[in-house]
């Protein structure tokens, strides 16, 4: 998928309320190959809507390959992933690098910019995106991923993080946390990364990163 222009599409309703300009029902990569023309390079994803989850696109499985240098900008989801909602992970080998998210928001979900259902896995390279204005009602105003027990240490190098906000982690939100060292372990992953001026409405100050505590059982 490269080269393509994404603008002013709608998913409404029932079960097609998801993905506003583009649906995957696959994983991205088709199978395990996670070779350099394998992947999503340069589209360009802008004033898309979904009434459910992803505004821009919705990704039913797994990143295998490489996602690159993709414009996501205003697109908006009654639920999570205002921009890119990946129901799974980013798998090994794989790469999501030079992305930009500016101004995407998930009204009543999580990951204003994106989301990922799943975890970063060991291996992957999440490098060089960028996130500005993004705003989700609930975790992430930027980006929510998940963290804790279960889940692979987070790769996250060179991102750029501005101006995003949420209820809970104005930069990024980690979800299915089971305790609350999974915010430090969080905050330390975003070492490297730039982090300016983002908000969480619901903490007393300023925070980049807040967490989901899990119910015990």
């Amino acid at each position: 998928l490269a080269d393509n222009r994404f603008s002013g599409n709608s998913a409404t309703g029932g079960d097609f309320g998801q993905g506003g300009a583009v649906f995957g029902d696959e994983d991205l990569g088709w199978s395990s190959d996670s070779s350099s023309t394998s992947g999503a390079f340069r589209n360009s994803f802008t004033n898309n809507t979904a009434s459910d989850d992803g505004g821009g696109m919705y990704l039913d499985g797994v990143i295998y390959a490489q996602f690159s240098k993709n414009v996501f900008k205003r697109n908006s989801a009654g639920l999570s992933g205002g921009g890119l909602f990946v129901d799974d992970e980013l798998e090994v080998n794989a790469s999501f690098t030079g992305n930009r998210f500016d101004g995407n928001i998930a009204t009543d979900g999580e990951g204003g910019g994106a989301y990922f259902g799943d975890e970063l896995v060991t291996g992957s390279e999440f490098k060089g995106n960028r996130f500005s204005r993004n705003r989700a009602g609930d975790l992430g105003g930027a980006l929510r991923v998940d963290v804790g027990e279960f889940a692979d240490p987070l790769n996250l190098s060179r991102n750029t993080f501005v101006l995003n906000r949420a209820r809970i982690g104005g930069a990024v939100g980690g979800g299915e946390a089971v305790s609350r060292g999974d915010a430090r372990v969080l905050q330390r992953a975003l070492r490297g990364n730039r982090l300016s001026k983002n908000k969480a409405t619901q903490q007393r100050r300023t925070f980049n990163v807040g967490i989901e505590i899990l119910e015990p059982g």
